[in-house]
């Protein structure tokens, strides 16, 4: 009923013990062997072994419910974790999509595009350098538009003189 080595170890004198299933169920074994004394002498061995079997059901339980605890949180612990991976990429992205709808109005000569600066972080700075440029550049297109201005009205004007020279280098 009880493995060889656990009773080898409880003939040579020692208390020993060991778990194991038993009938189905973990169980801790305790086993040693009887010592008989007398009255003013020395004990020796009386060659009767006794076994205490110990069901661990209840430990095995504890056991079981921790970890169905513990799977749980972890599962809910990386919805949340996805979930604020999830809200950290879009507020990250959000600002980008910006961006680039910004930069496309820019390119199709929306001049007036800007964005909205938030915060004090790297895309702000970004946002805040986009207005800026875009700025320079409505300027610069504003300033050679009255120049064109200017020309026409030079070249269409009757009374306007326009002389050119032209010098070849010899």
């Amino acid at each position: 009923m009880f493995p060889a080595e656990l009773r080898q170890a409880v003939t040579s004198g020692q208390v020993v013990w060991q778990r194991m299933w038993f009938r189905g169920e973990p169980v801790v074994v305790v086993g040693t062997e009887l010592l008989i004394g007398a009255p003013n002498g020395p004990a020796h061995a009386s060659g009767l072994e006794v076994y205490l079997v110990h069901s661990l059901s209840a430990e095995q339980n504890s056991i079981s419910q921790i970890q169905l605890t513990a799977f749980s949180y972890g599962v809910l612990a990386l919805v949340f974790a996805v979930l604020l991976a999830l809200l950290a990429a879009r507020s990250v992205l959000r600002p980008v999509r910006e961006l680039d709808e910004a930069a496309r109005r820019l390119g199709d000569a929306d001049l007036t595009t800007r964005l909205a600066v938030r915060g004090s972080d790297e895309l702000a700075r970004v946002a805040e350098t986009f207005n800026n440029t875009a700025d320079a550049l409505e300027r610069l297109v504003a300033e050679l538009r009255r120049m064109e201005a200017d020309a026409t009205r030079g070249v269409s004007s009757p009374t306007s003189r326009m002389s050119c020279v032209l010098r070849w280098p010899r």
